[in-house]
């Protein structure tokens, strides 16, 4: 069987893993056994080691999935306020020991995750935190819970200790979006910008968040490992309180894709309809060089371009075979301001999907609906919807006629571009094989393949003019 890059990227990862545990400095693991004369019981370094590891394996319990490219995700925890508690009370190998078990049982045992993604994600966990630990003793950092006399807090050991956590930070998610973008086979950047934010803001808050770390290691010091429950519980609610969020928008997502799927059931000839359009807007959108932000707001928006057809108002003249009279032609137009009416009531989708929606029938050259923008006037998710819903349905069969040929459809986008379409758009769908792979998918959910096409036949709408209503 022949090795693939991430077979040999993750093989790589969990030697260096065995590596560190060869070269880990085991006697300050055994300094945890001693009990220093001038601690009671309750400060004994390794009952605040293992009341960490317990606090550690309750956060790798309560996770949060991030979506990060198309169908890859990664899953984030507070782990991170434990680590550093570690790194100041315990110094660097005690930490890495803490990462590791936290790491195993987490992907193993908690999460069951499928082996070559535990391996990976326990192995980054190690080195990335053993090479921190490096930098955090190569700057005098100290282990504030084995010596009782040397507790002291200066410039040298705030410097440490940031680095250690940034140095952390930028190794873990660096690991974590290479082993994605081999996998998925995305562009890096684009991987780590999905996983840290758009501007870097998951990054930023995990920084801000580390003095608690260092409060929470003091208290410690003063009143035992009561001190680290105190502290850090209070954030176990806090993200029990972002996952029920969470959990809410996602139910909010899963109800409007039923919806979708139920309004597209009225009419054979349009089911999977928007699920295809959203697929072809994410590629699309990614093509474009957008942000991974933006390209899930494109793909939202997608999904969700037709959902004011929902109501029954539309439901007879969507299965009418017939030209349509102006005043029917007026109603389904109303669509897509009904979609952005019944959207806005949703706190959980943003601006851009809303504009998206409302916008994905104007035209660039302004002779669209509903409010008539004009090329840049309109929102790229809006600009990007209209050509793949246009694509969607030239490449699709319909009462009226049967499906066109890729030819077809490239001489369509083209001829329209500039006028229905915008140019940069168009030129991203129509480069590379982002037609054949729509087609493709089109064909796969009628049950085709491509060799089964056959030739469009003549009918309304059979012109020039894209079917795309």
């Amino acid at each position: 069987m022949k090795l693939r890059p991430i077979d040999a990227y993750v093989g790589l990862m969990a030697a260096l893993a065995a590596g560190v545990f060869v070269v880990l400095d085991w006697s300050s693991l055994g300094a945890l056994l001693q009990h220093p004369t001038d601690l009671s019981w309750s400060r004994h370094p390794a009952l605040g080691l293992l009341a960490l590891l317990a606090l550690g394996l309750i956060s790798e319990s309560r996770t949060l999935t991030i979506t990060v490219v198309k169908s890859a995700g990664s899953t984030s925890s507070i782990i991170f306020l434990p680590l550093l508690v570690s790194i100041v009370l315990f110094g660097p190998s005690p930490t890495v020991v803490f990462i590791a078990v936290t790491g195993v049982v987490g992907e193993f045992l908690i999460r069951r995750k499928e082996l070559i993604r535990a391996v990976f994600n326990s192995s980054q966990y190690i080195v990335s935190t053993f090479v921190a630990g490096l930098v955090y003793s190569s700057l005098n950092g100290q282990a504030l819970g084995l010596d009782a006399w040397q507790r002291t807090w200066g410039v040298s050991q705030t410097v440490a200790f940031f680095l250690f956590g940034i140095v952390f930070l930028v190794l873990n998610h660096g690991a974590v979006s290479l082993a994605i973008a081999m996998n998925e086979g995305v562009r890096l950047r684009n991987a780590w910008l999905g996983l840290v934010g758009r501007t870097g803001t998951n990054l930023f808050y995990d920084i801000l968040l580390s003095p608690i770390a260092i409060a929470v290691a003091f208290l410690y010091l003063e009143i035992g490992v009561l001190g680290l429950f105190i502290i850090v519980l209070p954030l176990f609610f806090i993200r029990e309180a972002f996952l029920t969020i969470i959990e809410l928008q996602h139910a909010n997502r899963d109800l409007l894709t039923a919806l979708v799927k139920a309004m597209e059931t009225r009419d054979p000839y349009t089911s999977g309809h928007s699920i295809r359009v959203s697929s072809l807007a994410g590629r699309i959108s990614e093509a474009l060089g957008l942000s991974p932000n933006r390209q899930k707001d494109v793909e939202t928006a997608a999904k969700l371009h037709d959902i004011g057809k929902i109501d029954a108002a539309y439901s007879d003249i969507l299965r009418k075979p017939e030209h349509l009279t102006q005043e029917e032609l007026a109603v389904i137009q109303s669509h897509a301001v009904r979609g952005f009416e019944l959207l806005a009531e949703l706190s959980s989708l943003s601006k851009n999907v809303l504009a998206g929606v409302r916008s994905h029938h104007e035209r660039v050259d302004g002779k669209g609906y509903p409010d008539r923008l004009k090329g840049d006037e309109i929102p790229i998710e809006a600009r990007i919807i209209k050509v793949c819903d246009a694509i969607d349905a030239m490449l699709s069969d319909r009462p009226y006629r049967r499906a066109l040929t890729l030819e077809q459809v490239r001489e369509q986008l083209v001829i329209y571009s500039g006028s229905q379409f915008d140019l940069e758009v168009v030129k991203a769908a129509i480069e590379g094989d982002l037609l054949e792979t729509h087609q493709a998918e089109i064909l796969l959910s009628k049950g085709q393949t491509v060799k089964e096409l056959t030739p469009p036949r003549t009918g309304r709408n059979s012109g020039r003019q894209p079917a795309n209503c």
